[in-house]
């Protein structure tokens, strides 16, 4: 069995050397503020492409692509999956693979026979059989004539 990918690790790490990367990513960038802009995903002049080097959410406006963070970038960047583009950026920034750890798995057995359901406890006995008063006596007027029978 190959070793898991550490997607949130990878993520992280691409997110510390945001910068960085994305000067060398995107050479005709610019950083405003808490963003770094650039035309496209190809790296052109422009503004058209936003990226938040603190949270790593990304929008191409003019196309229309976003993402959440720089592994996702990379996948648009490079036209990959999200999983080829984690492992070449993995390998990129040098971030070890996850160890494949056993997943737990319910055994089938357990979902054979439905566990007992308590029995329904008999009704309260009550104090008295009904109520001395309806509410208020403004209450107990009804509001709309009742219905009379004639002959």
């Amino acid at each position: 069995m190959s070793a898991a990918l550490d997607f949130e690790g990878v993520a992280r790490a691409a997110l510390s050397a945001c910068p960085d990367l994305l000067r060398r990513w995107f050479p005709a960038g610019t950083l405003r503020g808490r963003e770094f802009v650039v035309g496209n995903l190809r790296g052109d002049r422009g503004d058209s492409l936003s990226i938040n080097i603190d949270t790593g959410r990304w929008a191409d406006f003019a196309a229309g692509e976003r993402g959440g963070d720089l592994v996702a970038l990379y996948a648009a960047m490079h036209r990959l999956s999200q999983g080829e583009a984690a492992r070449r950026l993995g390998a990129e920034l040098a971030v070890p693979a996850a160890s494949a750890k056993p997943s737990a798995e319910v055994s089938p057995a357990r979902f054979r026979t439905w566990p007992p359901s308590p029995s329904v406890p008999p009704p309260a006995p009550c104090a008295r059989s009904r109520p001395r008063s309806w509410g208020a006596p403004w209450m107990r007027r009804s509001i709309l004539p009742s219905p009379r029978r004639f002959r």
